[in-house]
């Protein structure tokens, strides 16, 4: 067991994974719950409603007279921050062997870093998809059989959001399969390709992916996340999923703390790379740490399309 003295922060790997692009890769969680830091592992937080909307109170006032006081709701929630942390050990011999264009120390931190915030994912989609929490509808058809379907099915669930919500949502999740099958429908691809060789006909042959669909789509921000997760015990087989799914989701995202944001994540300690010596089997291990809670602070925040594909 290493020494207290032995164990140090590591701040050149930590400023590496910080500035290493995840959510540019495969994760969106970070956009859908924005991170909130705070000073204390635990705390309050206020969950407001729909008082953004509220135009009952007058806002007259006659000279020297008091001015109307607005009056809301708000519910005070609990979070706390767990502490989170893995490590791998990077053995001398894989540093002496390592070809130059590969430093085992760097590949270990975002190995660990990769993997916390794998786990992080999967909780804020399980947040997003729970039963008693969100608003959902089940598609009239599989979405990769006509484009008329998509359209009905989310401009019929928008319309529904906009009476519980009083806005329009902000952004889509469509998984990265699901895409795929949306850019591949016939009535899609003309319309793609026509846009595409008014500009630059070379586009055309981006089209039989999903990144060729535009942003913003139904008027919301396009979000395709592609991460994958491994369900199985370790030393077992593969056992393979996405981490959102078959499904699609709407999210309605503003700044934190207005009333308007789905969901959010207060954390306390951010992502910071620790190492320390090990003599037996001899080199370093690398941990990340970081203290995170994801809550939901607007149920009516979210929408889910259950089973699209």
């Amino acid at each position: 067991m290493p020494r207290s003295v032995d164990v140090v922060v590591d701040v050149t790997l930590t400023n590496f994974v910080r500035r290493y692009a995840f959510e540019k890769q495969f994760f969106v969680g970070d956009i859908v719950a924005p991170i909130v830091p705070v000073t204390s592992f635990k705390g309050r937080y206020k969950a407001l409603g729909k008082e953004l909307l509220n135009i009952d109170t007058a806002d007259t006032a006659a000279d020297r007279a008091e001015t109307n006081q607005i009056g809301y709701d708000v519910t005070e929630v609990t979070y706390q921050a767990i502490e989170r942390r893995l490590k791998i050990l990077v053995t001398d011999k894989e540093i002496r062997s390592a070809p130059n264009a590969l430093d085992p120390m760097k590949q270990a931190a975002i190995t660990v870093t990769h993997a916390l915030k794998l786990r992080q994912e999967k909780r804020i989609v399980d947040i997003a998809s729970a039963t008693g929490a969100t608003h959902r509808s089940t598609p009239t058809n599989d979405w990769d059989l006509d484009a008329a379907t998509i359209v009905a099915d989310v401009t019929g669930a928008k319309l529904l959001y906009k009476a519980l919500m009083g806005f329009e949502p902000t952004h889509l999740v469509l998984p990265d399969h699901v895409a795929d099958e949306v850019a591949a429908q016939q009535d899609i691809q003309a319309m793609i390709q026509a846009a595409a060789a008014m500009q630059d006909p070379t586009q055309i042959l981006n089209t039989i992916s999903g990144k060729a669909l535009p942003s913003p789509l139904f008027g919301m921000t396009l979000l395709i996340p592609t991460v994958m997760y491994n369900s199985a015990e370790p030393g077992a087989a593969l056992s393979v999923a996405r981490v959102w799914g078959d499904d699609a989701y709407m999210f309605g995202i503003g700044s934190p703390g207005t009333g308007i944001n789905w969901g959010v994540q207060f954390q306390s300690v951010a992502f910071t790379i620790v190492r320390w010596r090990n003599n037996d089997p001899e080199g370093w291990w690398v941990k990340a740490v970081h203290e995170t809670d994801e809550v939901e602070v607007n149920v009516d925040g979210v929408w889910k399309f259950i089973d699209v594909t």
